[in-house]
């Protein structure tokens, strides 16, 4: 698995993206505050029925915690 991560990285930065959200500019208190109002828009979205693990609020919400 190794291998695929390090080559996912390296397309990442031969492309020039951020590898987080605080690099791409994104404010890290304004994100966190809105974590609870994102986490449950998010387990409303349709797509997220499509899931192939049902998701907890909870467990969105870590997720986009470490996006940061």
């Amino acid at each position: 698995m190794t291998g695929l991560v390090d080559f996912i990285t390296a397309i990442r930065r031969d492309l020039d993206m951020p590898a987080s959200l605080t690099d791409a500019g994104v404010d890290r208190a304004a994100f966190r505050a809105a974590i609870p109002q994102l986490s449950q828009t998010a387990l409303r979205d349709f797509c997220t029925s499509g899931n192939p693990r049902p998701v907890t609020a909870h467990e969105l919400a870590g997720l986009l915690a470490h996006a940061l």
